[in-house]
C-alpha cells in the first residue's frame, strides 16, 4: 500500500505542479499582452479563478493525507501505548473517512445541478461546471485514502506487539533518530565502563 501511496501523491503532486505552472504562464502572457499591446487575454482571471485555484487547492488536500502533511496535535498520542494510540487513529481514520464521504456525497450533487445549469463564470461565457465535479472526486480519493489507512491501522492494533503510531513520517524520523542516538549513547557508556573496569 505504501507503493500506491507515494506513487499517487507522485502523480497528483505533478498534476498540481503543471497546473501551477500554466496558470502562471498564463498570467503573465495576460499582463504582457495588457502591457504590450492594450489587449489582455479574456477571461484569465475567472479562468485562474474558477479553474487553476480550484485545481490546485483540492489537488493537495489528498497530497496531504498521503504525506502525512495535515497539522495534528500529538499531545495525547505520544503520552499513550502504541495499542491506545492505534485505536485512537483508527477512530479518527474512520471519522474523517466518513466526513470525507458526505463531502463527496454532497459535491456530486452539487456538480451535478451545475451542469444541469451549464454554470459559467459570472458574466462571461467561460464554462466552469466540469470543475464541481473535481470536488467529489478528491473526497471520494480521500474516503478512500482514510479507510485504507483505517484497514491499517485495525491491523496494527490487532497484531501481538502493535508499533508504536506515529501521525507524520516526520515525527517517525525523528523518533528513529532519537533511538540511534539512544542506543549509541548507550553503547559509549557501555564501553567506558569496561575500560574503567
Amino acid at each position: 500500500m505504501q507503493q500506491l501511496s507515494k506513487l499517487l501523491g507522485r502523480v497528483l503532486s505533478v498534476i498540481t505542479a503543471l497546473v501551477i505552472i500554466v496558470m502562471m504562464l498564463h498570467v503573465v502572457i495576460n499582463a504582457l499582452s495588457r502591457f504590450f499591446f492594450s489587449t489582455p487575454i479574456y477571461g484569465t482571471n475567472e479562468i485562474a479563478g474558477f479553474w487553476y485555484l480550484p485545481i490546485i487547492a483540492l489537488l493537495g488536500i489528498p497530497v496531504a493525507q498521503l504525506q502525512r502533511e495535515h497539522i495534528v496535535v500529538a499531545l495525547l498520542l505520544d503520552r499513550m501505548s502504541a495499542r491506545a494510540a492505534g485505536w485512537c487513529m483508527l477512530l479518527a481514520s474512520l471519522a474523517t473517512a466518513a466526513v470525507c464521504a458526505g463531502f463527496a456525497w454532497f459535491g456530486l450533487h452539487r456538480a451535478v445541478e451545475q451542469m444541469e445549469l451549464g454554470a459559467t463564470a459570472g458574466v462571461t461565457t467561460i464554462i466552469t461546471w466540469p470543475v464541481f465535479f473535481l470536488l467529489p472526486v478528491v473526497f471520494g480519493l480521500m474516503t478512500l485514502i482514510c479507510v485504507l489507512e483505517a484497514i491499517t491501522y485495525f491491523r496494527a492494533v490487532l497484531s501481538d506487539e502493535p508499533e508504536q503510531v506515529y501521525v507524520s513520517e516526520v515525527e517517525k524520523e525523528i523518533a528513529e533518530v532519537e533511538h540511534a542516538e539512544g542506543v549509541e549513547h548507550g553503547e559509549t557508556e557501555q564501553r567506558s565502563t569496561e575500560v574503567r573496569s
